[in-house]
């Protein structure tokens, strides 16, 4: 079931679907961590108690408090969106607390937070009116679902948020992580791409986030491109040849990074337990043995550029991604995969009513693409760009490989 083409009454469903998942993960954070939901301040986790408020603040906001709810992805032409005033929070302050454009990462720790128990009451009633709403209002035609799917993509990517944190906190969330310790991985082979029709925007009447409204222009090369993500195995291999005391392997900001990150790589987690089987240390707060070609993961930017480099080869660019994915035997979905592509403002780029999704970012960002075994599969689109800063290695990320001919 693709999201964005929900209306009506497989909204509804879908809704309760989701909100039901969020609240079964602040139960298992529950025993996890205390009622407190309480961690320490870190700049690749969010404050629990908040980030389940800001879901439950963010599809209040931009749906029982939004009077252009109606008007889609062009009800800001004239104006900047704000809540409506003659519709209350659920909470007082919401917008002061859990908007997260107004309130700085490291001040969520200083806020005066809702208990759990507060907060789950905010995400069932946020939800119950949710489903009269769309009872009373029946929304069908594309700009009057618009906000109700965008509210479901957010709670999809926070959904995914949460089992980070998991991992970063070192505890299970469900089965989430056996879907991939599971799955079999076979070894990835070489796709030469010579002929190509190249991507273009979707015409289709459907929900589109606004940086997925860019046409590539750029002329491409025949090239060469992994069938699937880099395994462990190759990855031990970089790091048994020394690839990662060699400084030419490496970018300046890369080599920074690595020698004040040492500790926090993948390949110190692993270890070879026989001629196919690798054992991956403390994931999810568990030792898993996993395939050889199980898929490298926990990769920041500057570890998959450096591997290309030794191996002699680059990161695809997003178009060859986009291009490689309509060829047979092109295999994605496991990890989100670094593309060489920046994530930056393009000819046209016009900003949704949720601006703050992609302009803040244009910077400092590089374009990611597919999805990992944590993301919702309702939200799983190869057209999805999500991007990431270089340093980060907390996310379910690895990468492929590629070359010209």
């Amino acid at each position: 079931m693709d999201f964005r083409k929900l209306a009506s009454s497989e909204l509804a469903n879908e809704f309760v679907r989701v909100r039901n998942l969020t609240e079964k993960v602040i139960n298992q954070f529950r025993l996890n961590l205390g009622s407190s939901l309480d961690v320490k301040l870190s700049p690749t986790v969010n404050l629990p108690r908040w980030e389940f408020s800001h879901v439950a603040w963010f599809s209040e906001r931009w749906i029982l408090r939004n009077k252009e709810r109606n008007k889609g992805a062009t009800a800001n032409l004239k104006k900047k969106l704000k809540p409506d005033q003659h519709v209350n929070s659920f909470l007082k302050n919401a917008d002061e607390l859990f908007d997260s454009s107004t309130i700085t990462h490291d001040e969520r720790w200083k806020a005066n937070l809702p208990t759990e128990m507060t907060i789950k009451n905010y995400l069932d009633t946020t939800l119950k009116k949710i489903l009269l709403q769309i009872n009373d209002e029946n929304p069908t035609t594309d700009d009057e679902c618009y906000f109700y799917r965008l509210a479901l993509a957010h709670e999809y990517m926070h959904l995914e948020a949460y089992i980070m944190t998991a991992q970063t906190l070192k505890f299970p969330i469900s089965d989430y992580h056996n879907q991939l310790i599971n799955s079999s991985f076979e070894n990835s082979e070489k796709l030469i791409i010579k002929i190509f029709k190249e991507p273009t925007v979707d015409s289709k009447p459907e929900f589109i986030f606004d940086n997925e409204t860019l046409n590539f222009t750029s002329p491409l090369k025949p090239f060469e491109i992994d069938s699937r993500p880099i395994s462990i195995k190759k990855l031990m291999q970089f790091h048994q040849n020394e690839g990662y005391e060699n400084k030419c392997f490496w970018s300046s900001e890369g080599w920074e990074w690595l020698s004040k990150n040492k500790k926090n790589i993948l390949i110190n987690f692993c270890s070879k337990k026989g001629s196919d089987t690798m054992q991956l240390q403390n994931w999810f707060g568990l030792n898993h043995f996993v395939n050889s070609n199980f898929p490298a993961i926990h990769i920041n930017y500057f570890e998959a550029e450096a591997y290309c480099n030794w191996k002699e080869r680059r990161l695809p660019s997003e178009l060859e991604w986009l291009v490689a994915n309509k060829v047979t035997g092109f295999k994605w979905g496991d990890v989100w995969e670094w593309t060489s592509s920046a994530f930056t403002t393009y000819k046209n780029f016009r900003s949704h009513p949720y601006e703050e999704y992609s302009e803040p970012w244009f910077e400092g960002h590089q374009v990611v693409k597919g999805s990992s075994f944590a993301t919702q599969s309702q939200l799983k689109n190869a057209k999805f760009r999500n991007f990431y800063q270089k340093h980060r290695n907390d996310v379910f990320i690895g990468f492929r490989t590629a070359k010209y001919l």
